[in-house]
């Protein structure tokens, strides 16, 4: 009985470990959640369709965070990004998304495709997608922005900055 108490105490400090934001200004977000807590997907998956914009989803304390690609894809070229992302986030325990450029909320989601539980949380707005990253490895939408230091060189901006405008 004490082990598995034990275990569950275990189990809850692991998930509130794992779910964090780490850094948010007005202007920038880099979230950690759990796995189960993040899609990654196609806004379309339609073959005859012409374009489909790669979104990924963040369920943050009952919030949702959504990450956009800067331009839209062809269905196929935004299938191939889903397939290396999904693989990225196979067998992690946790997910970590960077965005930028905040904008609010019109209220829905950009795809049907995603899962209720994402759907039924308050949407928090929308993140210019900059990078995806697991234990195993990084993507971004940019060469060189899995470096945070590359990264306007590690400086936060805010809406009042240069670098913003």
């Amino acid at each position: 009985m004490r082990l598995i108490w034990l275990l569950a105490v275990f189990l809850v400090l692991v998930g509130c470990m794992t779910t964090n934001i780490h850094n948010q200004s007005d202007m920038f977000i880099d979230i950690e959640v759990r796995k189960e807590d993040a899609w990654i997907g196609c806004s379309d998956i339609n073959l005859k369709a012409e374009n489909s914009l790669m979104t990924l989803y963040a369920l943050h304390k009952g919030r949702v965070y959504e990450f956009m690609f800067r331009r839209v894809l062809s269905v196929k070229r935004c299938m191939k990004i889903e397939e290396i992302y999904r693989k990225l986030a196979e067998d992690a325990l946790t997910v970590r998304i960077v965005g930028i450029h905040h904008l609010e909320s019109d209220g829905g989601l950009i795809t049907s495709r995603v899962p209720q539980k994402f759907k039924e949380q308050k949407n928090m707005g929308t993140w210019t997608f900059i990078r995806f990253s697991t234990a195993k490895g990084c993507e971004s939408y940019f060469e060189g922005d899995c470096k945070p230091e590359n990264y306007w060189g590690g400086v936060l901006p805010s809406k009042k900055s240069n670098l913003a405008r």
